[in-house]
């Protein structure tokens, strides 16, 4: 239903008179006349009647026009909330990144930029491996952290290398200073998550555990209270370590193995100007973990 027939049936009845209202809008008389007719020909009742005093409702305009009245004010009350949601999107950041990433840096970054930017707000998707870099590629992210190895072709701003480390039960391996090789996975059970094989086989090389793979899982703090309870071990990244429990050991790997964590973005260009703020404070951001 046109809104602009409507608001001129209201005018046509606040002045009484076709004519006035064509005088007033600057319509001819007769294209108004089409307009009403238009709505009523659409609703499929009458609204106007002419009589000697002028123009007045029909019983069944006097039914509708509540109706009529409610359906502007809510065209109305639609338009200023999406002029509102337009103008919150121009100052929104879409962030897709790794877990680990969020969960050690992102809280203070974002705490941080919103000190120097406080009207321009994030929203943050979580995923793993090659899916954050796709979520920046499609348009579905401005920004996106993930690693190197998944960064494909996006701009790749170097933020942080995560040193990869083997978590086992101190009951089985004590805690030591000293690293240890991969072979030890070959001697007990190995636990695996989607982690290890979204984000971290690139990097692993040559290594599969002998030993089977007794538990798959999408969660590494999950597979880490596995390792607690003696299931057996896994590897994990040194941004995860906060979250192993204290009946674990961590254990240096020989050779060390990092990934490289970025961020990444198609380029400067094609980003708003939020989005570009949000870049060059991450770029001089000090990525550092405990």
């Amino acid at each position: 239903m046109d809104t602009k027939r409507v608001s001129i049936l209201k005018e046509v009845l606040q002045l009484g008179s076709f004519s006035k209202a064509a005088e007033k809008l600057n319509y001819s008389k007769s294209a108004l006349t089409n307009m009403v007719k238009n709505l009523e020909d659409e609703l499929g009742i009458e609204i106007l009647s002419k009589t000697y005093n002028g123009i007045s409702l029909t019983p069944a305009g006097q039914e509708i026009m509540p109706c009529l009245d409610l359906f502007l004010e809510s065209y109305q009350t639609t338009l200023e909330k999406a002029r509102m949601l337009a103008k919150s999107d121009e100052q929104i950041v879409r962030i897709a990144s790794y877990p680990s990433i969020s969960n050690v840096f992102l809280g203070d970054a974002i705490r941080k930029f919103k000190k120097e930017y406080p009207d321009i707000f994030f929203t943050l998707t979580i995923s793993h491996g090659e899916k954050v870099a796709d979520l920046v590629l499609k348009g579905e992210a401005d920004i996106g952290f993930m690693d190197s190895y998944n960064c494909k072709s996006l701009t790749a701003v170097p933020i942080y290398n995560d040193t990869i480390l083997l978590i086992a039960p101190k009951t089985w391996i004590a805690q030591t200073d000293e690293p240890v090789t991969f072979d030890v996975a070959n001697y007990y059970p190995f636990l695996i998550s989607d982690f290890v094989t979204s984000c971290l086989a690139p990097y692993l090389g040559e290594f599969r555990p002998k030993t089977p793979v007794h538990l798959t899982a999408n969660s590494g703090t999950s597979i880490m209270s596995m390792v607690a309870s003696e299931n057996g071990l896994c590897i994990v990244s040194h941004l995860d370590v906060g979250f192993a429990p204290k009946n674990v050991s961590v254990l240096q790997t020989d050779p060390k193995i990092e990934r490289h964590l970025v961020m990444g973005y198609r380029s400067m260009s094609e980003l708003s100007e939020p989005a570009r703020k949000a870049a060059e404070f991450f770029k001089k951001y000090r990525w550092e973990a405990d």
